[in-house]
């Protein structure tokens, strides 16, 4: 089996045993591999030397490090790698060169981010269900999490990826929430398990008045919304969306409440949206010729009055009795209480009234 290495892309190799010429057994610890020492060829072409300048460094038991660039491996396929040097036996090795998207779909942490599992389908009984090569022991470890599927023959650009309803550890069984249904998934094809949030789903209990099953029971049940303006179909054709009350509450008595109090809303605002200018008329002639103001209370004048306030002061002051002496001039309601009052003064020269305060 050869190594696969990711095309275009530099690497560093673990190249021999180189051994001793003679004896075939004594590992060559100090040999001097330069570049034009490593000889490259891809699929049978005829061998050139390496691309990368950098020579082999000694490892252990006769293994050396060669360093390889982006152009050393830029060309799918076999890559075959070979070295002779004096006094040692003739080296090579064969590698595969892949692309990208295949190595990083089998090896790599890419597509998605961090993984939390990355593995094989080891036995598949439909599209839905098969067993890993490798996973948790523990039931029930990834419900929820998001699974890809990736074609072990085509990894990049042929994948699929759903959610995992049920995990048993025992047997590395998988379930699927559905068949994803965009390739035809087979024993061999990748398996990545993405370390992203899981999915949580919502209980359903009821459903247009009726009880439904619950998760605990008969399962998650399929619900269906039809867009549309008959009975039991999702009106958004005016961009707002309408809704029985029963579906929404669950209850009867709930739904009367809430639609009584929404048509309750909907008439005192459309009996609003027809007023007109002698409506608003009709309304200020009845405020100024027909509803009535009361008398003000025991207190002086309020420094900013109100519009009722200051014509009802005014009007008291000439429509009520009113008493002035030599220093008090003093207000009256109709009953003939003094609510408020001034001082006075007159020195032959300036008559003079204070500012008015409380009476009596």
């Amino acid at each position: 089996m050869t190594t696969e290495l990711k095309q275009s892309t530099a690497v560093t190799i673990q190249f021999g045993p180189f051994l001793d010429a003679t004896d075939g057994d004594t590992e060559e610890t100090a040999l001097t591999i330069t570049q034009a020492d490593v000889k490259l060829s891809k699929n049978g072409a005829v061998f050139a030397q390496k691309n990368d300048a950098t020579s082999a460094t000694y490892d252990a038991l006769g293994h050396y490090r060669v360093p390889l660039d982006a152009t050393d491996t830029n060309t799918t396929g076999i890559l075959r790698v070979a070295v002779h040097e004096a006094g040692a036996l003739i080296a090579w090795q064969d590698f595969s060169i892949v692309t990208a998207d295949y190595y990083d779909a089998k090896f790599a942490a890419k597509y998605g981010g961090e993984k939390l599992l990355r593995t094989t389908i080891a036995t598949l009984t439909s599209q839905t269900s098969f067993t890993l090569t490798a996973g948790p022991g523990e039931d029930d470890a990834l419900n929820g999490a998001t699974m890809i599927v990736r074609d072990s023959t085509n990894p990049g650009s042929q994948f699929a990826w759903q959610i995992v309803a049920d995990y048993v550890g025992s047997t590395k069984t998988v379930t699927l929430k559905a068949d994803p249904a965009i390739y035809t998934m087979a024993v061999g094809d990748f398996v990545e398990v993405l370390a992203v949030p899981r999915i949580v789903d919502a209980d359903v209990n009821e459903w247009n008045g009726a009880a439904v099953a619950t998760p605990a029971t008969a399962g998650y049940p399929a619900v269906t919304v039809k867009v549309g303006t008959a009975a039991g179909e999702l009106n958004i054709a005016s961009g707002v969306v309408e809704a029985d009350a029963v579906k929404i509450s669950g209850s009867a008595a709930a739904a009367d409440s809430i639609e009584a109090n929404i048509g309750n809303l909907d008439a005192a605002v459309s009996t609003r949206s027809t007023l007109s200018a002698a409506n608003v008329n009709s309304e200020v002639v009845d405020v100024l010729k027909t509803d009535t103001i009361s008398e003000m209370t025991v207190g002086a004048p309020p420094t900013n009055p109100t519009f009722e306030q200051a014509v009802m002061y005014l009007y008291m002051a000439l429509a009520n009795k009113n008493d002035i002496t030599s220093t008090l001039k003093e207000f009256h309601n109709a009953a003939g209480s003094v609510i408020w009052k001034k001082t006075l003064s007159d020195d032959t020269t300036t008559y003079s009234e204070a500012k008015g305060v409380s009476g009596p």
